[in-house]
């Protein structure tokens, strides 16, 4: 960086949705080394999932969602006490 400090910058794959890339950032490692040694824990934690991607599901997508979730679950339950 332009200011004497280093950048980490990591992938973490490609949206299924949209296909884009998705990346995670750092600025303002003093040495090089913290920035990699930041780089491979973000790598470590988003393989054990302690990291999950924001997802680009839209507000009314899972409004709608949840709202089938219900409904069928409530005509199972119906049918089950039939």
């Amino acid at each position: 960086m332009g200011n004497g400090t280093y950048r980490a910058t990591v992938s973490l794959g490609f949206d299924v949705q949209t296909g884009k890339r998705i990346q995670k950032f750092k600025n303002g490692f003093k040495t090089q080394k913290e920035a990699q040694e930041w780089r491979l824990r973000m790598l470590a934690d988003f393989g054990k999932g302690s990291i999950t991607v924001n997802s680009t599901m839209t507000f009314k997508k899972s409004f709608l969602m949840i709202i089938l979730y219900q409904t069928i679950k409530a005509k199972l339950e119906n049918v089950l006490l039939i």
